[in-house]
């Protein structure tokens, strides 16, 4: 065959195999959800490895086969950037791109290893996730392999062990030594092909039983002297936030206020004394809850003065219930200039969550992990300059301006128990970033993680979901974050969350109580749900082993490439 059409062979069969890899990517996602789709994945994308022709032609084909992907999982950005949603789609397929890079590197150098695939593609996949979800441009965990296992209640409980890690080795593992036996029996190596099927057959065995014995330790039942808390969803469309006129202000309010109410009664009427009340991400207007910005305001006679700070507390007296409510929160607010050229500023701008109980000053925590490319540009947000252009150019009406918390700050409230509950609040797209909810639920010891003691019973998730536009898929795949934070950290988690999806989630990462007739809930719904929890004492392993796997697997990528480069030497 000529040197030319065997070449053209080699593209067309890694393009097509990568094709079919970003497919099974995509279907192992809502909105479609086949997660056993996961599994496929891998083995595809390594097949496509292996037959592109040259490691150029490799990163170029799996690039530009994962680009309409991406372009699909991610279109919802183009109502918040236009910019954004092409720049987004080019970053993550460059990133599936140098993934195939790296798997064609181990590929080579554990070419002679037995159970090769179930060497390269766990090692592959776990350091190009830590590096793309942690290390670089301040993370972006999203679309790693394991996560659509969180559909499985049996394979997603492992996940406990050593972190969210675990899910993406099993499905590499397992993904890999099905490979592993396939080439093996095409060799006519029996004897291969067993070994390979015994480790396939073993990961499963192992994933399921062990996911048996945890969710017969965390039955879905609760203790009749469980703490009730309301869980608020509001449904105030992403215009208004943007541009958020007082009228608007007033009555998004009032209409929290009335859901709050009403939720109390009905609790109430059912017999359930509510210890808190929850409300969504940035859902109180205004300029936060300090005292004396408050004051700034009202010696100004400028808006809104007190009238938000006022509408919390009158709530909070109304109901008896202490309120956990996410604001912006300004420190050092002052009006400068006189007359038309009167302005705010102020010290530092945050993203919080306050509670309002008792007299002020509230306890607040500032979110720490801004999210990238939506409250902070990486990297680009060095050049003032640059950034503000890009908005102007891209997201109009967006302003990267506020600053990353310093603290992780836990709240408490009274139960129904002789200890009081102690709460740790990730807001928004903190929930889907590990080391974030295991410090705040575990502390801040990630050098000395066998040390790890529960400083938190409970995560309380506000969010607003409204930036995903009419998208439910990605509503959906970040309220599998929630149930995979659960599982993790042996950890409930509750959710509430501004045009959905709200809920009730158990240690165990089952669904117990969502606000509408889906399984996730319904979005742009109003309403509310009571949720049951109680003080918690254990601690996981996933807690004290913290990011050990996927440490270990860069260290042992770069042995491999430390060894293979020494190898390869020619003699001097």
């Amino acid at each position: 065959m000529p040197a030319v059409e065997r070449a053209f062979r080699s593209y067309l069969r890694s393009a097509l195999c990568s094709s079919l890899a970003a497919l099974s990517l995509y279907l192992a996602f809502p909105p479609a959800t086949l997660w056993p789709c996961a599994f496929l994945a891998p083995i595809l994308l390594l097949v496509a490895v292996r037959a592109a022709p040259s490691w150029k032609s490799c990163a170029l084909i799996v690039t530009v086969t994962h680009m309409p992907v991406f372009a699909a999982m991610q279109w919802w950005i183009i109502d918040v950037s236009a910019l954004g949603l092409p720049a987004f789609i080019v970053y993550l397929s460059v990133c599936w791109g140098l993934l195939s890079l790296l798997l064609r590197a181990l590929d080579a150098c554990l070419a002679t290893r037995t159970l090769h695939a179930s060497w390269v593609l766990p090692l592959g996949y776990l350091s190009s996730e830590f590096l793309r979800g942690d290390l670089v441009c301040g993370g972006y965990p999203w679309f790693f392999a394991g996560h659509p296992l969180v559909q499985s209640a049996f394979l997603s409980q492992c996940a406990d062990l050593l972190g969210a890690a675990t899910l993406s080795a099993l499905v590499c593992v397992i993904s890999g030594s099905t490979l592993d036996a396939i080439v093996a029996l095409r060799r006519a190596d029996r004897r291969g092909a067993m070994l390979a099927l015994s480790v396939t057959v073993l990961a499963w065995l192992s994933a399921l039983l062990y996911g048996a014995a945890r969710l017969q330790q965390y039955p879905p039942t609760t203790p009749s002297n469980a703490s009730s808390i309301l869980i608020v969803q509001t449904s105030v469309p992403t215009s208004n936030k943007l541009a958020w006129s007082p009228q608007a202000q007033v009555d998004d309010t009032q209409r929290g206020m009335l859901l709050t109410l009403e939720g109390v009664r009905n609790a109430r009427a059912e017999g359930e004394e509510p210890i808190l009340a929850v409300w969504p991400e940035t859902m109180l207007p205004g300029f936060g809850l300090e005292l004396d910005g408050i004051n700034a305001m009202t010696d100004a006679g400028a808006w809104p003065g007190s009238r938000f700070a006022d509408a919390a507390k009158d709530l909070v007296q109304a109901t008896g219930v202490p309120l956990l409510v996410g604001s912006a929160a300004y420190e050092g607010l002052h009006i400068e200039g006189e007359g038309t050229e009167r302005h705010y500023a102020w010290n530092h701008q945050y993203n919080s969550v306050y509670l309002v109980q008792d007299a002020m000053p509230y306890p607040r925590y500032d979110k720490i992990f801004l999210t990238p490319f939506g409250e902070t540009m990486p990297v680009i947000s060095a050049w003032p300059w640059l950034e503000s252009n890009l908005l102007a150019l891209g997201a109009e009406g967006m302003t990267f301006d506020l600053d990353a918390g310093g603290k992780y700050t836990r709240f408490t409230v009274a139960s129904k128990h002789s200890e009081p509950l102690r709460i740790a609040t990730p807001i928004c797209f903190e929930d889907s970033v590990g080391w974030v909810c295991r410090r705040m639920v575990f502390g801040d010891r990630d050098w000395q993680p066998w040390s790890a003691t529960r400083e938190a019973d409970l995560l309380i998730a506000p969010s607003n979901d409204g930036w995903f536009g009419s998208s439910a898929s990605s509503r959906a795949q970040h309220f599998d974050f929630a149930r995979l934070r659960a599982i993790e950290f042996r950890t409930p988690v509750l959710r509430s969350v501004n045009t959905g999806f709200s809920a009730w989630i158990d240690e165990a990462g089952r669904i117990r109580a969502v606000i509408g007739a889906s399984p996730r809930g319904e979005m742009n719904l109003e309403g509310s749900l009571l949720a049951r929890v109680q003080p918690l004492h254990g601690v996981p392993l996933s807690a004290r082993t913290a990011d050990l796997l996927s440490w270990g697997s860069v260290l042992c990528c770069v042995v491999i490439f430390f060894r293979s480069s020494r190898t390869s030497r020619p003699d001097q």
